[in-house]
């Protein structure tokens, strides 16, 4: 989709009436309807790799110029270095399933130039679009991903041995955003994926303490699940349990078990 340079000051201009203070994430590959680079308009893009591809920079620096021009107010271009966009904490899951894709390419890249076997490069057939296609679809997971989903639950049933959803004998999965072993920046993980109230009935009734259940659904499962996916802060959640332990407290005159 083409940039609309107009369009972004207009809405700026309305964001500036009632927020004091905006923050703006560009690209540096955004393009005019021309089909210019953005960054062209300051003179940035004139220099062409080897492979002729314009290396890009300075869509942030003109746009700050261009509003602070037009809008009379400060801004400030903040333009991260390769380091920087290179850190762990800015990978997003896409990133990092992508990483680990690469592994056996990569060794066989290593493989190819220690034998002498230059001139090749090791890329991505990326073959779907996955990681969009939740939001594409209206928030709603589509047929062939769920039957990705189902296939992976029947294989643990089969390694573990237990049944996803059984009150008898149920499958509790923990669910990351991302990459197999955890990194920084990635979401938090949602534990006892699983649990309902009948599993938790089952479970309090088989080890005789029902605040075993409880404790498993509502502080692992519901106050994890709100935190990470819905955004309710789990301070909330502790506010309330706090509450409960001192009334337990007042009409027994014991400590509440956790």
């Amino acid at each position: 989709m083409p940039f609309d340079i107009d369009a972004f000051l207009s809405k700026i201009k309305d964001l500036l009436k009632e927020k004091k203070s905006i923050i703006v994430a560009v690209s540096e590959g955004i393009k005019l309807p021309d089909g210019r680079y953005v960054c062209e308009l300051s003179g940035g893009g004139d220099y062409v790799d080897a492979f002729g591809h314009k290396q890009l920079q300075g869509t942030a620096t003109y746009l700050a110029n261009f509003l602070a021009a037009e809008c009379g107010c400060k801004t400030r271009a903040v333009e991260l270095s390769t380091l920087q966009r290179s850190a762990s904490h800015m990978a997003s899951r896409v990133d990092i399933n992508e990483a680990f894709m690469v592994i056996q390419g990569g060794g066989a890249a290593v493989k190819a130039a220690d034998e002498g076997d230059s001139g090749k490069m090791v890329v991505i057939d990326r073959v779907s679009d996955d990681p969009t296609q939740y939001y594409e679809d209206g928030r709603q997971i589509n047929d062939e991903i769920m039957a990705q989903i189902m296939e992976a639950i029947t294989k643990m049933e089969g390694i573990t041995g237990k049944k996803f959803g059984d009150k008898e004998n149920p499958l509790l999965v923990s669910v990351r955003s991302g990459a197999r072993a955890s990194m920084p920046g990635m979401m938090d993980t949602i534990l006892n994926l699983g649990l309902n109230e009948e599993v938790v009935e089952t479970l309090s009734q088989a080890s005789g303490n029902p605040r075993l259940g409880l404790g498993l659904l509502g502080r692992r499962f519901i106050q994890m699940y709100s935190d990470v996916v819905m955004e309710v802060g789990k301070k909330y959640f502790e506010e309330l349990i706090d509450k409960m332990k001192a009334g337990e407290r007042c009409n027994t005159g014991r400590r509440p078990e956790c």
